[in-house]
């Protein structure tokens, strides 16, 4: 029942290593930057396949290949929500400053056992290497949810199912090794008992009972965990973004209140089951809509426009490799909100 990180030079035994330490009953962890992110692809299919609750964080740099090793980039979300070999159930949450990190960090544990399926923790270098100074963190906030686990008495007639289909999706997971408990884990799809198989109808039902997994993880998951809002809630001025633009975000807020402009900031945090419905009834007024992210063609812009239909009025981004700062973003916002910017505003400062 502890917690198991693995590090290692080859990803794709990470991530192996890591699911074989959570099939045990461990909570399981391994970190890695895009690179090594795309060489744990096929480990995470198989995770996915085997509905085993592994938590991945993926620290995004500059790319593609090795590009930036050691600056910061907002590339990877596509890559972090559809990456992979067919389709398979992920929650992808990311992070918007060092405190969120670590709060984070828990609740990534939480999903993953909770909804047995991988969980990707978003970060990205510029939160991997920051120095901050904090208030110590509140440990009565982190709670331990271990999911529906297996108990031996349920077994009846000892012919246990580890992947039985239910309403939810969610079958309760025997750990290796438990009395009663005994089943068969493959890449391959499998019966609920885990054989392999390429039965048409036992296919299309697996693939349900997965997915089913994540509309109840895409219907429990309060707002609050998705989506956080600041600054004035009643403005029409809106801008959406992720991760680490939070700071100089807020402080483009605030240079913004002191000009007069009334904007809001709203932050998405859960990226994937993809919050629609609670960021849609946000958007109904939005005017103008401006997505601001570290990274070449506004991919959560793309991602906002496929998930609700509504389209960016501004994308604002930056990919130099440098985090943005509340100073170059105040000057672009003030912009939009005066009319004279383009649709789609690069930010160069390169300090």
């Amino acid at each position: 029942g502890g917690v198991v990180v693995v590090q290692t030079e080859d990803e794709l035994s990470a991530i192996g290593m890591a699911a074989g330490a959570a099939l045990t009953g461990a909570r399981s962890a391994t970190a890695t930057s895009g690179p090594g992110f795309s060489l744990m692809v096929e480990g995470l299919g198989w995770a996915g396949m085997n509905e085993v609750p592994v938590v991945i964080t993926l620290y995004q740099r500059g790319s593609p290949s090795t590009g930036m090793p050691t600056r910061t980039e907002q590339g990877d979300l596509h890559f972090a929500i559809y990456g992979g070999h067919g389709e398979f159930p992920r929650i992808v949450l990311a992070s918007g400053d060092v405190e969120e990190c670590f709060y984070d960090a828990a609740q990534a544990f939480n999903y993953a056992e909770r909804y047995q399926m991988p969980v990707i923790h978003l970060l990205d270098k510029a939160l991997a290497s920051m120095s901050t100074t904090l208030p110590p963190f509140d440990l009565e906030k982190i709670t331990i949810e271990r999911g529906v686990l297996f108990e031996p008495h349920a077994g009846g007639n000892g012919h246990y199912e580890r992947f039985a289909f239910t309403d939810t999706g969610i079958s309760p997971r025997a750990l290796l090794g438990q009395p009663g408990g005994t089943h068969w884990m493959t890449g391959a799809e499998h019966t609920p008992d885990g054989h392999v198989t390429e039965d048409p109808v036992i296919r299309e039902r697996m693939m349900e009972k997965r997915f089913r997994k994540l509309e109840l993880a895409a219907q429990e998951i309060p707002e609050e965990e998705k989506l956080k809002l600041y600054g004035d809630p009643h403005a029409k001025f809106t801008i959406v973004s992720w991760g680490s633009t939070k700071g100089a975000l807020l402080e483009a807020l605030e240079r913004l209140q002191a000009d007069g402009v009334a904007a809001r900031f709203i932050q998405v945090r859960l990226l994937w089951p993809f919050p629609a419905l609670e960021l849609s009834r946000h958007l109904e007024n939005a005017a103008p809509l401006v997505v601001v992210e570290n990274n070449f063609s506004g991919q959560f812009a793309e991602l906002l426009r496929g998930q609700t239909g509504y389209e960016a009025d501004h994308r604002v981004v930056k990919y130099n490799g440098r985090p943005m700062s509340g100073q170059e973003l105040h000057a672009a916002l003030l912009e939009i909100a005066r009319g004279t910017a383009a649709r789609k505003v690069v930010l160069r400062y390169a300090v």
